[in-house]
């Protein structure tokens, strides 16, 4: 996408000292009409809100033909006090300029989560996070384009043996697509196999 297309150039600075690690993060990007700002390189598959991803959405939740440059800003950190402690967090700002009218947007994230490692027993993980997902801020009046969507996931990785581990999850998302009149509870189960 250098030449032709959609792009971006990232720059992350990242540093420790003594059980504390921090990040900072910036990114620069093009995003063709239509298309989704948090897609993993997947149009289908995307994180946050539809009106945090939607490049070309207008106040009015129409969708015009023009594209949008981005400027990300991004913080995180870790701080491990303790071989049976973990906390970290991180923050994400996106200002979105778009090349028509009244398609300009903020898009805010945000998220703290604990892990406990060796919980229960030696290779046993509980973590508990709890964040905001991409949302976008109503791009004329400034305020929220609806509810703030929360993620509030648990979680306990058990090992099973030296190569094999169980874990189980629940996922609860209040305001899906800023939306407070909706809201989803998910179980999750994942088996991991290390060879």
């Amino acid at each position: 996408g250098v030449f032709n297309g959609d792009y971006a150039f990232l720059g992350q600075l990242n540093f420790g000292l003594r059980g504390i690690d921090f990040a900072a993060t910036y990114v620069h990007g093009l995003h063709s009409p239509g298309t989704s700002i948090f897609n993993a390189g997947l149009n289908n598959a995307t994180a946050g809100t539809r009106q945090a991803n939607l490049v070309g959405l207008t106040n009015t939740n129409t969708l015009n033909q023009e594209g949008a440059f981005s400027n990300s800003y991004g913080l995180s950190a870790s701080v491990r006090p303790s071989d049976r402690i973990s906390i970290s967090g991180f923050v994400s700002f996106h200002d979105i300029t778009g090349f028509g009218a009244n398609d300009d947007f903020e898009v805010w994230s945000y998220g703290l989560g604990i892990a406990l490692p060796d919980f229960g027993r030696q290779g046993n993980v509980l973590g508990i996070y709890a964040g905001a997902e991409p949302y976008a801020i109503n791009r004329i009046s400034g305020v929220e384009d609806g509810d703030t969507p929360f993620h509030i996931e648990g979680f306990y990785k058990y090992q099973v043996s030296e190569n094999i581990s169980i874990t189980p999850g629940l996922i609860w998302l209040t305001a899906p697509g800023q939306d407070n009149s909706n809201n989803a509870v998910i179980g999750t189960l994942r088996t991991t196999f290390t060879f």
